[in-house]
């Protein structure tokens, strides 16, 4: 598929007029919950990446039924959490990524 000359305008956010961070970097990952912890990611990932305090307007955390993990859901709220940078793609993508015991 050729490159288009013109690229898609970048989303902004709401509230600022700034470009949406989370839409500019693909190697970007908002995490909340227990991968807020630097010793969680680095028992996933054998590294704890870049981060910075970030929020999710319009998000909120809950407690999802029958699970031990939280989730996020359309609210009022503003989820709080991290936004992790400088991930490859397979890190930030997990659910592309078949493994042997997948196929």
């Amino acid at each position: 598929m050729p490159h288009t000359a013109d690229p898609s305008p970048r989303p902004t956010s709401p509230n600022s007029g700034r470009p949406d961070r989370l839409s500019v970097d693909p190697e970007a990952l908002f995490v909340y919950g227990s991968l807020q912890f630097p010793e969680v990611l680095f028992t996933l990932i054998d590294r704890v990446p870049d981060h910075e305090p970030a929020t999710a307007e319009g998000w909120r955390v809950v407690t999802l039924p029958e699970r031990v993990y939280p989730g996020l859901i359309p609210g009022q709220d503003t989820a709080r959490g991290y936004l992790l940078t400088g991930l490859t793609r397979r890190v930030a993508h997990p659910g592309r990524i078949r493994t042997p015991s997948m196929s």
